[in-house]
């Protein structure tokens, strides 16, 4: 639909299928709630590069915009799901604020990272036609990379509407840039390394989170008045830092930080993401190359540590009788301890098993398939000297 003011200027309304809609003879503004039938969406790459957009340029349709309607405003959560017609969930976006805000830092203005309206009368969200982002953490910084998730490729989608146990639902059609000579095949290559990609990122992000939050419940231990459980307190946050700062470079504070400090494993994996998806073609063999060069080192490279790591500590608390009870606290020695049974000497194989595992962290998990368990597990081995004996033999490579 154009309307034109006698040369003046005009207006073009592209968005019939929401006009169609609001047909009396189909939509009631008595209905409590109404899903309107969604337009086919067209997967074209985005411009936009640098200044951002130029105001007095005029404004391409969004790329998934999906309308509804209130005739009164919800009380309880609403959530609006895509899914494949296979029925697999590609994005669900909620009314409710999430626990733990986008965790990435720098330029987050667009679409995909606001809560769902859900005023009384018309509402419109736009998907970016993009996945569930990978897990991320405070302060997170990065260079030429992102959490998002890729694309979703050409084919048919459903959009479901979720208020108050009730569900309505729609489907429709992404089509691909008819400028574009991908095939369907090259599109689920391009899908598939693009979620393995995000996998990894969110391996790699929540390890970071995992040994931080080790690291927190360390902090009480590290004042204790037990010297030989403070130093083991220290040894172990020491490993845990080391392992964290090989994932994630903990010195950006800044944007380009990075220019001084060299990005480390969590970036690297999302750059590769960031090439994948400049084009719509099939991912290039260097491009798989370098995943598959990064991706083992996101495996081998941490969380075995900060579980293997605490049986010892642990073996180290309970030999000095300061495990924490109702009625103590990390400070207290074996000769304060409140409870009479916790005085009590370990056996002698606990004994010896605990000095073994505090001179090498690496033997608490001998069990191969305790290790397999962990996404991070096998090994440390890119480390060639102890970090607790000091000595220049590495730790052992449970490869």
């Amino acid at each position: 639909m154009i309307l034109a003011t006698q040369g003046r200027g005009f207006y073009v309304l592209d968005d019939m299928p929401l006009v169609r809609a609001l047909d009396p003879a189909k939509f009631h503004r008595d209905e409590p709630v109404k899903l309107f039938p969604v337009k086919t969406v067209l997967r074209i790459p985005g411009g936009g590069g640098f200044g951002g957009r130029n105001p007095a340029a005029g404004q391409n349709p969004a790329d998934g915009a999906f309308y509804y309607f209130f005739k009164e405003k919800p009380k309880d959560e609403v959530k609006l799901r895509v899914l494949t017609a296979a029925g697999k969930l590609v994005r669900e976006i909620s009314s409710k604020p999430p626990a733990h805000p986008d965790d990435e830092d720098g330029d987050d203005e667009g679409p995909h990272n606001s809560l769902l309206p859900v005023k009384e009368g018309l509402n419109r969200y736009v998907w970016d036609l993009r996945y569930e982002k990978a897990t991320g953490f405070p302060g997170l910084l990065m260079w030429g990379g992102s959490l998002d998730g890729p694309l979703a490729i050409p084919g048919d989608y459903k959009v479901e509407l979720v208020v108050a146990g009730k569900t309505q639902s729609e489907n429709f059609t992404i089509v691909k840039d008819p400028r574009a000579p991908t095939t369907p095949d090259q599109f689920e290559q391009e899908l598939a390394l693009g979620l393995k990609i995000r996998d990894r990122v969110t391996d790699a992000n929540s390890a970071v989170i995992r040994i931080r939050a080790a690291k927190d419940q360390l902090k009480p231990y590290l004042a204790s008045a037990n010297e030989k459980v403070k130093t083991s307190a220290k040894q172990l946050t020491d490993q845990l830092t080391a392992i964290e700062e090989n994932i994630y470079q903990t010195k950006l504070h800044a944007d380009e930080d990075a220019l001084n400090f060299p990005i480390r494993l969590n970036n690297k994996i999302a750059a590769v993401g960031g090439v994948v998806e400049l084009t719509d073609i099939s991912p290039t063999s260097q491009a798989i190359a370098v995943f598959d060069e990064v991706s083992p080192n996101s495996r081998s490279n941490s969380i075995v540590c900060t579980r293997s790591r605490r049986p010892a500590f642990r073996s180290s608390t309970h030999w000095s009788a300061i495990r924490t009870s109702p009625q103590s606290t990390p400070n207290q020695s074996l000769n304060q301890s409140p409870n009479p049974r916790r005085t009590e000497q370990p056996s002698r194989a606990f004994r010896r098993a605990s000095r073994q595992d505090l001179l090498n962290p690496a033997t608490a998990f001998q069990d191969r398939s305790r290790i397999e368990q962990f996404p991070f597990g096998r090994a440390f081995r890119e480390s060639t000297r102890s970090p607790v004996t000091g000595d220049s033999r590495p730790h052992r490579d449970f490869n």
